[in-house]
């Protein structure tokens, strides 16, 4: 498998890569660096999961989906405390701590995969679903968030992610029916991007994450998988700039 540098979201970088003055790549760190990653032994995939919420492909499509519509900011902005719930015996952090409250919350038949559901979700059951150490940051906008992909996917998809994903191609891009594609179309919370000098840059950082966690998690089962991984990017983490500011 080779980088496709043709990517939508990889072109979108060309005009930061050209003209950017405060931040530069250092090429033979680059290549240093990547010289003994190509050593890294990357075990595959086998459709094992933190959690276990069973082997319907379908649950695990809406699953996935709906845990990368909210797979953001864990830790306070103010205290630098992470949010942390206990669970099963166990105290969880950081993501983990969201994926142990929402297994918690179906154990509890909560249907929080249910686009109605989402669409219809306050602050108070959000806090309820995930209580923890700290309340969850930003709890207003993952509210919104979550009525307004709810609201989507009531009234495209029969309340159901999974009915989106087979009626796309299995691919990221496929003259427009591709996964990608129309997922940051039909989804504005997915459609991350950024204005560089006039130059629209890519990012789509949760959608593509949602995208291969998918991969992982079926493509291992016989279920489903994406057609073209290569068109894949790294995903954008929004820690790094905070590194430089």
């Amino acid at each position: 498998m080779s980088v496709n540098w043709n990517s939508p979201v990889l072109k979108s970088l060309e005009p930061v890569i050209r003209n950017s003055k405060l931040v530069r790549i250092n090429e033979e760190k680059l290549v240093e660096v990547a010289n003994w990653m190509a050593y890294e032994e990357f075990q595959k995939p086998d459709g094992s999961m933190l959690f276990d919420f069973g082997n319907n492909p379908d649950v695990l499509m809406d699953f996935t989906m709906v845990v990368n519509t909210m797979n953001f900011a864990f830790t306070d902005f103010n205290s630098g405390i992470k949010f942390e719930t206990d669970y099963l015996g166990k105290r969880w952090c950081d993501s983990e701590a969201m994926l142990a409250s929402i297994h918690r919350a179906i154990g509890a038949g909560i249907p929080f995969f249910s686009g109605e559901f989402l669409s219809k979700l306050t602050k108070d059951q959000f806090s309820s679903i995930f209580s923890g150490t700290i309340e969850m940051p930003m709890i207003e906008q993952r509210v919104k968030i979550f009525n307004e992909v709810g609201q989507v996917l009531v009234d495209n998809y029969q309340g159901a992610f999974h009915n989106f994903v087979r009626s796309c191609s299995p691919k990221l891009y496929d003259q427009g029916n591709g996964l990608l594609e129309r997922l940051v179309r039909e989804f504005p919370r997915f459609h991350d991007v950024s204005n560089y000098h006039g130059n629209q840059v890519q990012i789509f950082k949760l959608a593509q994450l949602g995208i291969w966690g998918m991969h992982l998690a079926l493509s291992p089962r016989g279920h489903w998988r994406l057609e073209d991984p290569e068109q894949l990017t790294a995903f954008a983490d929004y820690i790094v700039p905070v590194g430089l500011r």
